[in-house]
């Protein structure tokens, strides 16, 4: 599909999908369900866990919120796919939603930060890591005392991820035991957002896809403007591990057997309208698990950090049903 083509459709697709509209502050980020942290609980046991939050039926939270008319979201489709945006998107480019690597770090932070309180105190820094596209394709700036492009080649940078997240870690680590703990949190961010990625079918399946209107994947594109995780029947525990970049691969097999035939970044229904019902969970599910991942790799951060290996906010045996 030419590129004029191409976004002549999305131009369609937005005038069906209208999930972003312009209110009296600003931008609304997207077609938004229920999606606050589940709360900390610690049982009876002492040992912490996660309760979710269940909407009571009828609970006007669970449904999705829309504002205004359709043109916002009609002007915001074209200039993302004029300018690029990557996803799970970011904030790094034109991108005036509230981005999901956001929403993965901020849900991380709040189940985390009673006891682990310097990932509070770092949340902007640790949010701005996890903002930078630092893949296959060239970028220019420097952060925090980094060379963004030299980096992302020195930990090669691919379109699904990294090559080398054994090196971000250690790169993160090595700031932090230096007392620079700014560039150790920036660095951890930018290693959350490849652990973050691997939760994309796309990503996990090595389907190669870009935020631009001739190469973008369906699924990356619901996304974007339909934050709606579910953290029930997820499956999986945490496995523990003793350094955070191992989550890596620990994501991309989770996403592999949640997406096992995901090989063509077209198939999949580009609007939760007109999404099947096992489209819009294996969604739902996704951005759910990816919060966790997420948040469990920041836990098994912040226990090196601080040299606690044994310290667990979230137990490693809670099972997620």
């Amino acid at each position: 599909m030419t590129t004029c083509k191409a976004l002549a459709f999305m131009l369609a697709i937005a005038i069906l999908s209208s999930s972003v509209s312009l209110g009296s502050s600003g931008f609304i980020p997207r077609n938004v369900e229920d999606h606050s942290a589940p709360a900390l609980t610690h049982l009876s046991t002492g040992t912490p866990g996660i309760q979710s939050r269940v909407p009571a039926p009828g609970d006007s939270s669970s449904r999705p919120r829309k504002w205004g008319s359709h043109w916002p979201g009609i002007l915001l489709t074209l200039l993302m796919l004029v300018f690029g945006v990557l996803w799970w998107d970011s904030d790094s480019g034109f991108n005036p939603t509230h981005s999901t690597h956001s929403y993965f770090v901020e849900f991380g932070i709040d189940q985390l930060k009673n006891y682990w309180p310097e990932l509070q105190a770092y949340r902007k820094t640790i949010i701005d890591g996890a903002n930078q596209e630092l893949h296959e394709l060239k970028v220019t700036g420097t952060k925090y005392g980094l060379d963004l492009n030299a980096k992302r080649i020195e930990h090669k940078g691919t379109n699904e991820g990294s090559d080398d997240m054994e090196g971000w870690w250690n790169d993160s680590l090595t700031a932090y035991r230096d007392a620079h703990k700014d560039q150790a949190y920036f660095i951890l961010g930018i290693m959350l957002h490849m652990i973050a990625d691997m939760g994309v079918p796309a990503h996990a399946n090595r389907v190669y896809h870009q935020g631009d209107a001739a190469h973008f994947d369906n699924f990356e594109f619901m996304a974007i403007w339909n934050w709606k995780p579910t953290f029930h029947g997820l499956g999986r525990s945490d496995p523990n591990y003793d350094e955070p970049w191992k989550y890596y691969g620990f994501s991309e097999s989770w996403t592999k057997a949640d997406a096992p035939t995901y090989h063509n970044r077209s198939t999949f229904s580009k609007t939760w309208l007109f999404a099947s019902k096992s489209e819009r969970e294996l969604l739902s599910k996704r951005q759910g698990a990816t919060c966790y991942v997420t948040m469990w790799a920041l836990q098994c951060a912040a226990r090196v950090f601080r040299g606690r290996l044994g310290d667990f906010v979230v137990s490693p045996l809670q099972n997620m049903g």
